[in-house]
């Protein structure tokens, strides 16, 4: 159970924030092992006695009311503390109220979901149309292709040295694969070598250059990189999704190596036929095949994205796309948010077409996808964290009216 993932869904269901997809997981999340038990220990004033409530018929509302809340003298305000350390205020009432109320649609919703199913309250929740298997979420794995030739399973290689490649030292330390430059007398007389990180689908991935800047890999996705960058440009190339924090690096033009002026060396990015060249940022690049135009999103610094016939200079909060035919736009006020939810772990769908979120679940958990009749023209809006398995990820789905079948990993969605 993600606990950090229940308290933030619960607290925007407390001051009616919450969306239908967040109010859905909420109800999920609430019916797994010691969930509640969170939520009794989060509010010590109240006493939430739920022992057999999905037994309770949801007609009779008024009788569980009285059943599983009872409201014990408390002060004018609850305070608990926040991650941060700030104190959040709660009124004891309106908890009250919503907690019950949570129950309450908690067991509607599992009457409603179990409805054509009169046993189910003793077994697995069923839904319309077939149960899918159940296919955990995506976690951290990666391939490293060395010069050599070599490749490195990241998932199962422990923390500490990887490899060694001329003078440079490949480390894994806390799941981020490093490159240590290692001072020799003949290190520049050394041909540069380049190795190639790719995650699969299924699969994210962290990864700091030789000169510091940190990359983020999602699913699918690669980056060919040299083991050490050249005194004139640092280049890269990618595929997928990746998400840059390039660190500022002035040029070295003195005879012996140190920079005699504040001209800064570039950090070019090309992917998709696109060339992003920064001198230090953070930015986000999407480049899957699947979700159309090649789309970077600028959060701090400035980018110039070029194409074959096009360039704009981005400024933070804007997002250029690329076209088939190479033409760029550029939309402003871009939710940047929105764009590196991955990276946090989290699908942030705002307004979202059901093709998009198939996309993003057919990487993330390895699947296939295919529809059976029309798309559906649904769209959602929510935010769900990525470390939740496949089955409840359809559950949340589910109740807006999609019906789903797993086949292997093939799903077909059912308008």
């Amino acid at each position: 159970m993600n606990i950090d993932r229940l308290e933030y869904l619960f607290n925007l269901y407390l001051n009616d924030s919450c969306t239908d997809m967040e109010r859905e997981e909420l109800f999920l999340l609430l019916k797994e092992q010691g969930a509640m038990d969170h939520i009794r220990a989060s509010a010590p004033e109240f006493e939430l006695d739920i022992k057999d409530m999905h037994r309770l018929d949801a007609a009779t509302s008024s009788q569980i009311l009285d059943a599983i809340l009872k409201v014990q003298p408390a002060d004018s305000s609850l305070r608990t503390k926040t991650p941060a350390g700030k104190v959040r205020i709660f009124n004891p009432l309106r908890y009250a109220v919503a907690a019950a109320a949570i129950i309450l649609v908690s067991v509607g919703t599992y009457f409603w979901i179990n409805a054509s199913n009169p046993d189910a309250a003793n077994g697995p929740i069923a839904s319309p149309g077939p149960v899918p298997a159940d296919i955990k979420p995506g976690k951290d794995r990666a391939i490293l292709t060395l010069a050599d030739g070599r490749q490195l399973d990241l998932d199962s290689a422990t923390n500490g040295n990887l490899a060694v490649q001329g003078n440079i030292k490949i480390v894994k330390k806390d799941g981020v694969v490093t490159y240590i430059f290692e001072e020799a007398e003949n290190a520049d007389q050394l041909p540069i070598a380049y190795n190639t990180l790719t995650t699969p689908r299924g699969g994210q991935h962290r990864l700091e250059l030789p000169d510091g800047t940190k990359v983020w890999l999602n699913s699918a996705s690669s980056i060919r990189f040299p083991t050490k960058f050249n005194k004139e440009k640092r280049s890269v190339e990618a595929s997928g999704e990746l998400y840059f924090e390039v660190v500022s690096k002035e040029m070295e033009n003195g005879a012996d190596g140190t920079s005699t002026a504040s001209e800064k060396l570039p950090f070019v990015v090309s992917i998709a036929g696109t060339q992003v060249e920064v001198l230090g940022t953070h930015f986000n690049i999407n480049a899957y095949p699947q979700e159309g135009d090649v789309k970077t999103t600028l959060l701090e610094g400035s980018v110039r994205v070029k194409s074959a016939n096009d360039q704009v200079l981005l400024s933070p909060g804007q997002q250029s796309r690329k076209a088939e035919d190479g033409a760029l736009s550029v939309e402003k006020n871009v939710n940047t948010a929105q764009v590196i939810a991955w990276k946090n772990g989290e699908f942030n769908f705002q307004d979202t077409d059901i093709k998009t979120i198939m996309n993003r679940l057919s990487i993330w958990y390895d699947i296939d996808v295919q529809y059976k009749g029309k798309v559906p023209s649904k769209r959602f809006t929510s935010n769900i964290s990525m470390n939740t398995n496949l089955s409840q990820m359809l559950e949340i789905l589910r109740a807006s009216g999609l019906g789903f079948s797993l086949e292997g990993r093939i799903l077909t969605v059912h308008s």
